[in-house]
């Protein structure tokens, strides 16, 4: 039920057109697909509509958030737009991270719980183990990445989301 694609992109021109100060915070679920593999897609639709709420719940919750957009762009992939000083996205980042983080072990049976992973298959035809569920965040404003394009802010927000995905913990 959130925005996506194309009305992410208008929120984006229409601040970069008016150089607003703005940050734009890209969120993606680690070890999604293991987990839509192992547990099929609606407990997958389940996992992202729980992070779509966390992220509703601690903007409402932090009360700064009036003008705070967020958007969906697919799969286990969201957006938030905010014009709030840059301390109040750090921090919605960290609530909303830390709740997820929480919160997700509940979609897990006891037993994956316990030991702390799935087996699946992922990208290989041999089962292999998966970590549960965890939330990377790219915080980035267009001053800091000196960028003047949807492109370019776009293209670096995916650069610093893999280099976050790639420091979450992960098994052989």
């Amino acid at each position: 039920g959130l925005p996506g694609n194309k009305l992410i992109q208008e929120k984006l021109s229409a601040l970069l057109e008016r150089k607003e100060k703005f940050t734009f915070i890209y969120l993606d679920i680690n070890d999604f697909k293991a987990y839509n593999d192992a547990y099929g897609f609606v407990k997958g639709d389940e996992a992202i509509k729980l992070l779509a709420k966390v992220i509703q719940s601690n903007i409402s919750r932090m009360g700064l958030g009036n003008n705070d957009f967020v958007g969906h762009i697919g799969g286990d992939d969201f957006v938030i737009i905010t014009i709030e000083p840059e301390d109040y996205a750090t921090e919605l980042c960290e609530r909303i991270t830390s709740e997820f983080n929480r919160l997700v072990y509940d979609l897990y049976n006891e037993v994956d719980r316990a030991r702390g992973y799935v087996v699946a298959r992922g990208h290989t035809p041999q089962e292999k183990k998966f970590p549960l569920m965890t939330l990377s965040t790219a915080l980035l404003s267009p001053e800091m990445c000196k960028t003047e394009t949807i492109w370019e802010l776009a293209q670096i927000a995916a650069g610093v989301k893999r280099k976050a995905k790639l420091a979450a913990k992960s098994y052989d």
